[in-house]
């Protein structure tokens, strides 16, 4: 006779429930792998799109400040004083309310580009944005009282374009109040200029009483090209 005692049924399904388990566990971990590898594949892509665009985006500026390298150097290449004058001594009065050109007769610099006669002025060669600074010494006239040497304003500008009895100033520069004593007023400013079109400067005086220039050292104007005008 056999000792083998007999096999209880429950052992069987006892495995079949441990295999069981054991293939769901399987699966779980299969699935958790490729959930951690979906995602490590998506950090990794994105870390490389990210790097890539960053390069991208650091060539484009790098570009572009090597244009505008390129272009303010050509800029400056193009800067200088194209016109330099100064005035003769005797101009004359200057009428109440009466606009006067002045006249830097004395051209040191730039005659290409400068009239002067029967009125001065500048004409620009090249479209673009010109330095212009000028300087006036006037006086009142000296048969002027003493106690009655006030009151009167000379007004300094630039006219564009203008005839010389049109009163308007296109471009102001200062206001100054007049005595027996020279005085100077005076400005730079930037103006922007087509090719061929012309300035002069101009004074003009409000007050009861006569004025005169004064003074070739304090009277002058000096004339800069800084540059073409942006592009449209």
């Amino acid at each position: 006779m056999s000792s083998e005692s007999p096999r209880n049924p429950s052992d069987g399904r006892s495995l079949e429930a441990d295999v069981a388990r054991a293939i769901r566990t399987s699966r779980h971990w299969q699935y958790a792998f490729w959930a951690i590898s979906l995602l490590w594949l998506s950090a990794v892509g994105g870390a490389v799109w990210l790097f890539s665009n960053s390069v991208d985006r650091f060539r484009r500026l790098e570009a572009d400040a090597s244009n505008l390298k390129a272009d303010l150097e050509n800029r400056l290449r193009e800067v200088g004083l194209v016109a330099y004058c100064r005035m003769y001594q005797g101009q004359g009065m200057i009428g109440i309310k009466e606009p006067k050109i002045i006249e830097f007769s004395n051209v040191v610099t730039g005659k290409e580009l400068v009239d002067t006669g029967p009125f001065w002025k500048f004409k620009a060669e090249r479209a673009g944005d010109y330095i212009v600074s000028t300087c006036v010494c006037a006086r009142l006239d000296q048969t002027v009282p003493a106690a009655e040497a006030k009151g009167d304003l000379l007004t300094l500008g630039l006219g564009v374009g203008r005839g010389p009895t049109d009163s308007t100033f296109d471009v102001y520069l200062a206001t100054k109040e007049l005595g027996l004593e020279p005085e100077t007023l005076g400005g730079t400013i930037t103006v922007r200029l087509k090719a061929g079109q012309s300035f002069d400067v101009r004074v003009y005086l409000e007050g009861k009483h006569k004025a005169e220039l004064a003074g070739t050292n304090q009277t002058w104007i000096s004339v800069a090209f800084f540059g073409p005008p942006p592009p449209q």
